[in-house]
């Protein structure tokens, strides 16, 4: 393993975090800007509903996967013999299940129930079928296994080059789409180039994995299917909140598709790229340190977890929330030239999205650190309550609001399931811990997290951007961030100035 402090994982992880941000979003929108572009929005929402539904269909070991990486994290240090059953006991359960899924995906596109499910346009009813079956089993084949071998990255120190793999895919898959787009291919024949693109790319990956870590190769040489289920079962809560999970996410686009059609599925998920870039933002903070959390709580050093949750409630105040807000400047120009026009802008649905993901930050600490620690009922309470009150409010309020009520839903769950309950159980565990949350800023995160959904609001009702509730929403956050900064300990802060250089350190 790369022996490193949490510091230094944190900045380079935090570093090429950013570079994968920036990247993420920047495809996102060229690749938006390309579809619509060559495809018709007819095509271009039957592409979206294709992945949502590919996605719910190979959600079935999703929970398996997350379980046996966070065994990763606590093994890894400890027990290296059952850290390698584990690996091999969970290769080999990804390939049953991996095979079970195919037959599913199988049976679905032949039973022709896609095509009376949803309101797909006849064009594509001839092409849905094979199309999805293609880009689900070339993505089986080698995602299977291979989202169990990605997870040995973190525990062994190479956050960073995981990162870097996930650059090269995100690359990969925007060239190899564009493409296909510009080259007018249809359904059927962009699966084949997307699935066939990414089966040998992770091939390269796999081989990469057992050359820097051939100690684990082959990885299903230890462990069996006995140790593999054993892991399983215990994993069949989390599984389930995979599944919830996946619906709450996916299950909204098709609930858009069989209600409102294909052709307004694109309106809505633009507008939710653009807003989950703040959130894909966050958890490059978070993710090269997940191991450290658990160390922390497992070593009953709640002062270091505590340090850790205020500065990164200080991060995505000063640089989240406050960016939203200005962002908004330009965001109606911006998506309008994304979308070449040929998607209306709805402001509603855009700050409806962008609270969720305000709150879905905010709470991210509380979130993370329970996944880390496999607290599976707790993960499963989140998960079910998340997806009952997305889809059940969004039927609700679907007929009268249309997408907006939609986007209101999963505000309103996220609010719910990312801050409240998680807040809940984090205390219970901090409690354990002999150790106190630090609710003087968790208070502060919260009034920026208010601050910022303020300015978002008036930016739905009055036309003219600079209001007296947004004026103030942006003075409110910058405040806060200021209020944040001065909360942080001395040795965060010299940690953080040493960016700067040696006056900066001198100085604070």
């Amino acid at each position: 393993m790369n022996k490193e402090s949490i510091w230094s994982r944190a900045l380079k992880g935090g570093g090429i975090g950013g570079l994968s941000f920036l990247l993420t979003m920047g495809t996102n929108m060229l690749q938006v800007t390309v579809l619509l572009k060559y495809w018709s929005p007819d095509q271009y929402g039957a592409w979206l509903a294709l992945l949502s539904i590919s996605t719910l269909l190979t959600a079935l070991d999703g929970g398996h996967q997350n379980y046996i990486g966070n065994l990763f994290n606590k093994l890894y240090v400890s027990d290296m013999t059952a850290f390698k059953a584990v690996l091999g006991g969970g290769v080999r359960v990804a390939v049953f299940l991996g095979s079970i899924q195919a037959i599913v995906v199988l049976f679905l596109a032949m039973s022709g129930l896609l095509d009376r499910a949803f309101d797909f346009p006849k064009a594509y009813h001839d092409q849905f079928g094979p199309a999805l079956v293609i880009y689900t089993w070339s993505w089986i084949s080698v995602g299977s296994i291979g989202s169990i071998i990605v997870r040995l990255f973190t525990p062994c120190g190479y956050y960073v080059r995981s990162t870097w793999w996930n650059i090269a895919m995100r690359l990969s898959q925007f060239i190899i789409l564009a493409l296909c787009a510009y080259s007018n291919c249809g359904l059927i024949s962009t699966a084949c180039y997307y699935g066939g693109g990414t089966i040998l790319l992770n091939l390269v990956l796999f081989w990469d994995i057992a050359r820097i870590m051939p100690q684990f190769w082959p990885w299903w040489n230890c462990g069996n299917l006995r140790v593999g289920f054993r892991n399983f079962s215990k994993s069949i809560v989390l599984t389930f909140t995979s599944l919830l999970d996946g619906f709450t996410l996916q299950g909204v686009n098709l609930l858009i598709t069989g209600f409102l059609g294909v052709a307004v599925l694109p309106i809505f998920a633009t507008l939710r790229t653009v807003a989950n870039t703040a959130m894909q933002s966050t958890m490059f903070l978070l993710n090269p340190i997940t191991p450290d959390l658990v160390r922390f709580h497992v070593g009953k050093e709640w002062r270091k977890l505590t340090a850790t949750f205020q500065l990164f409630w200080f991060t995505t105040g000063l640089f989240i929330n406050f960016g939203l807000l200005a962002g908004l400047f330009f965001i109606e120009p911006v998506y309008k030239a994304w979308t070449q026009g040929k998607l209306a802008f709805d402001r509603s649905i855009f700050v409806w999205l962008v609270i969720g993901v305000i709150f879905r930050t905010a709470g991210a600490p509380f979130s993370v650190l329970l996944q880390s620690l496999n607290r599976l009922r707790v993960q499963f309470i989140i998960s079910f309550l998340r997806g009952t009150i997305a889809l059940v409010l969004s039927l609700l309020l679907l007929s009268r609001f249309g997408l907006a009520g939609i986007a209101s839903s999963l505000a309103v769950a996220e609010l719910v399931c990312s801050i409240l309950i998680p807040y809940y159980f984090t205390r219970i565990e901090f409690n354990e811990m002999e150790g106190d949350l630090p609710k003087k800023d968790i208070i502060s995160a919260g009034f920026s997290a208010l601050a910022c959904s303020l300015g978002l609001g008036s930016f739905a009702f009055f036309e003219n951007i600079i209001n007296p509730l947004f004026i103030s929403s942006l003075i409110g956050c910058l405040v806060i961030a200021i209020m944040q900064w001065t909360a942080l300990a001395p040795e965060i802060k010299n940690k953080l100035l040493a960016l700067l250089g040696p006056r900066h350190i001198a100085r604070s």
